[in-house]
């Protein structure tokens, strides 16, 4: 049984778990409820777990790390949001119980979203709780995503504290895809200077269609638009 608390001029709810002999469920990381917090657009802006005695508790995850080999991470309490009146996160931060700057197993304790609404691009990142660029739990520090009006993303990579462009595992590292009115889609390499390139394998680009039986087909050429080939 769950059990919610609406406050309407300041939104907030409060969900609090009890068994079938109404005692309050407590989970394993010691927290018996959550409060998550709305802002003015209804969009959620933030969440802090309560212990039983309703004082803030962080959270503590032991993961198998390798043969008899275990660790425990201690993880925040609160997590604040800022949303802008699209919906989009522009910025997560964590906080411990003590109201302190807290951080995730990765020491990640911003993650910020720059939005460029006449590009449709965003560009998220992530910072350490001295403001310092940093990578996250995906081992890259930020990542640069462009779409199109449809929705779909024309151009994205990833990038390091440098913010230096990654390389892929297949030899690359920026993608740029384009969407013909034939169902047609080329993909594209660049290097880190935004510079045409071949992966690994090659390949400059792939123009992918498919044939009247619906099979996928890829056309392959090298730089100069050298053809190498098809795939299927």
């Amino acid at each position: 049984v769950s059990q919610s608390r609406y406050r309407s001029c300041f939104p907030v709810t409060i969900t609090k778990s009890y068994d079938t002999d109404g005692n309050l469920i407590v989970s394993f990381d010691k927290c018996a409820y959550t409060k998550h917090s709305y802002e003015k657009y209804g969009y959620l802006a933030g969440l802090v777990m309560f212990d039983i005695n309703n004082k803030r508790t962080n959270y503590s995850v032991t993961e198998y790390i390798d043969e008899e080999v275990y660790e425990t991470f201690v993880y925040p309490c609160e997590t604040v949001m800022v949303n802008d009146k699209y919906g989009n996160t522009l910025s997560t931060r964590y906080f411990m119980d003590n109201g302190q700057a807290g951080a995730d197993r990765f020491e990640v304790h911003e993650i910020k979203s720059e939005y460029d609404y006449a590009t449709g691009s965003v560009t998220t990142t992530n910072y350490n709780v001295k403001g310092d660029l940093i990578s996250g739990g995906n081992s890259y520090a930020g990542k640069f995503v462009q779409r199109d009006k449809q929705g779909r993303i024309i151009k994205e990579y990833t990038f390091d504290a440098d913010r230096k462009a990654i390389r892929k595992f297949d030899g690359t590292y920026i993608v740029c895809t384009t969407y013909d009115d034939e169902n047609t889609i080329t993909t594209s390499f660049f290097d880190q200077d935004n510079q045409p390139m071949e992966d690994n394998s090659g390949a400059h680009k792939y123009e992918y269609a498919q044939d009247e039986y619906g099979y996928n087909i890829y056309q392959v050429y090298a730089l100069n638009d050298v053809y190498l080939g098809q795939e299927q």
